[in-house]
């Protein structure tokens, strides 16, 4: 009967803290974003900004818009990690003016429960 509390538990514990992972790599993009920005007057590509490629729960991604003055980052769950395992933040998302996104497996917008 403990095991079937605790294992849940533990496994809800674990993904609220990859969650955690995924937003912090995401807020220092902003940073390194922001510091690219007042050097060179647009926003850097991910080769420029030398994103950290070491396997973890979350693979962060970024896209530059074609004039470099907008960027979109992404955060997504990294198949076959415990985090593939969850359905409610699977893709985590922040842009040039700081908004926040948060998609779900279905795609369902989730912003406001997974950025909190």
């Amino acid at each position: 009967m403990l095991v079937a509390i605790a294992v849940p538990g533990y496994r809800n514990h674990v993904l609220r803290s990859h969650r955690g992972d995924a937003r912090a790599a995401l807020a220092r993009l902003q940073v390194a974003q922001d510091n690219y920005f007042a050097a060179h007057s647009r926003y850097a590509s991910a080769a420029e900004l030398e994103l950290d490629s070491q396997p973890g729960a979350y693979v962060v991604t970024v896209e530059v818009a074609g004039d470099g003055l907008g960027y979109t980052a992404t955060a997504s769950v990294q198949p076959g990690t415990e985090s593939s395992e969850d359905t409610h933040c699977r893709q985590f998302r922040v842009d040039q003016n700081g908004n926040k996104f948060a998609t779900d497996a279905a795609g369902a917008d989730q912003s406001a429960d997974c950025w909190r």
